[in-house]
């Protein structure tokens, strides 16, 4: 899971987080979590950290977040297609490991399959163009590909 917080609360964020037992790891900008006994070497952490001032469609997206309560906290919620436009860039990241790519795309695919409008494919499209011009484009073959049931190409 992943969660888009301000960088200023990321060390915040750590100190919760081990209190609460979970193992903690920085790594690069990324603070990431695995359940008590997990080894970190080998094992996905449950819970990636993400500092939201790391690109404008991240910065974007927590702007345009809106408040709602889980488990009676109050938190902010990015919107769905917020949600699309930071699965595709994390998909296209050169940075990214082969398999968090394709499982960004399982994501973002989950979501357009589910609930899907053109005024969301609007928003998506407008937030990817905030951090890579021409994005818009590879969203748009992206989820059309999904909705028609054709091979994806990403």
């Amino acid at each position: 899971m992943d969660f888009l917080v301000g960088e200023r609360s990321l060390k915040r964020v750590q100190e919760v987080v081990r209190a609460a037992g979970f193992l903690v790891e920085q790594r690069g900008e990324i603070l990431s979590a695995w359940e008590p006994g997990a080894d970190p070497a080998a094992d996905d952490p449950i819970a990636d950290f993400i500092p939201a001032e790391y690109n404008r469609a991240q910065q974007e997206a927590l702007r345009t977040a809106t408040d709602v309560s889980y488990q009676r906290l109050s938190i902010r919620m990015v919107t769905r297609p917020a949600l699309v436009a930071l699965k595709l860039l994390a998909a296209t990241s050169a940075h990214a490991a082969p398999l968090d790519k394709m499982r960004d795309v399982v994501d973002l695919g989950n979501v357009v399959q589910s609930s899907w409008s053109d005024e969301g494919a609007r928003e998506a499209r407008r937030l990817v163009q905030l951090s890579h011009p021409g994005a818009g484009a590879i969203l748009e073959k992206l989820v059309d590909d999904i909705r028609n049931g054709r091979p994806i190409t990403v």
